[in-house]
């Protein structure tokens, strides 16, 4: 997944943008989006609903940047770098949380 990031990164240098702000609204969104989404799946259990959720999420976040990216709209582009990051950094903890329900033993 974070292939994708360093590939938005390198587009983002080729058309001169300060590339280290939305790499720091990336991660600070994801990090807040991870503690959030970590804990509402410990919390409900509903791990296919929220796989499902931050995987469209995810697709359509990337879906959008790749059509919005132009360098006349600084704004906006940082705005979909904090979405990319909210639904692709939040994506580890509900994985991470449905592998452990899938395989956790039962006696």
């Amino acid at each position: 997944m974070y292939v994708q990031s360093t590939f938005k990164i390198r587009l983002l240098i080729l058309l001169q943008y300060e590339s280290g702000i939305f790499g720091l609204l990336t991660i600070m969104v994801g990090i807040g989006a991870a503690l959030l989404l970590g804990v509402v799946t410990d919390r409900t259990r509903r791990y296919k609903l929220l796989l499902l959720i931050t995987f469209a999420g995810c697709a359509l976040a990337y879906a959008l940047f790749a059509l919005i990216l132009r360098p006349a709209r600084v704004v906006l582009v940082g705005a979909l770098c904090s979405l990319v990051g909210f639904f692709k950094t939040a994506l580890t903890p509900v994985s991470l949380g449905t592998h452990h329900s899938l395989t956790r033993v039962t006696d």
